[in-house]
């Protein structure tokens, strides 16, 4: 795994040993960043959920992006994604937190430009998860909200949000979701 493209582009991502920890594939990350590419801009703050090795975070941050929080619940997760911030050396653009998603969603006082979650595969939280995104209001104007599942999952457009688009993979299926008028007002 690399660094597709921006300041680092073509550094490597240490990947993990064994199955604990399942990448984004190459592809799979140069297709969304080329869809968000108008989204990336250099005060973006960006929240990479269920982060494992950081990769879509640092591809954020080397796109353009402010700041790019890297959130994951596995101790072995936040250490590799700790190495290879280490590796873009502008840790400062870094957030990272380890926690489970809904505890992290449920405190943070960020509000995020770009959220994108990758759950493990049998995860079936997904919705309430954006649930809390919305009522909390974590999700800014504008604001876009991406879902990585297998593309075998039965997945339905999240309550109070819009599909905007969807990618479907061999394996993976990566849903692109705004935020429907005045939702994130009334709830």
């Amino acid at each position: 795994m690399r660094v597709i493209a921006g300041l680092f582009r073509g550094m490597t991502i240490i990947s993990p040993k064994g199955n604990d920890i399942r990448p984004t594939t190459d592809r799979v990350k140069e297709d969304i960043f080329n869809i968000i590419r108008p989204n990336i801009a250099e005060d973006t703050v960006f929240l990479d959920l269920f982060s494992g090795t950081g990769a879509i975070g640092i591809e954020a941050v080397s796109r353009g992006a402010r700041t790019a929080y890297l959130v994951d619940s596995s101790k072995e997760a936040i250490a590799l994604s700790a190495k290879n911030v280490e590796k873009t050396k502008m840790p400062d653009h870094f957030v990272l937190k380890r926690s489970d998603a809904a505890s992290f969603l449920s405190s943070t006082r960020t509000r995020f430009d770009i959220i994108f979650m990758d759950p493990p595969y049998e995860f079936d939280g997904t919705d309430v998860l954006a649930g809390v995104v919305r009522e909390r209001g974590l999700l800014k104007e504008g604001g876009l909200l991406l879902i990585e599942l297998s593309s075998r999952s039965k997945h339905d457009t999240p309550a109070g949000y819009e599909l905007i688009r969807e990618k479907v993979y061999s394996a993976t299926r990566v849903g692109f979701y705004k935020l429907l008028a005045n939702e994130g007002e009334d709830q």
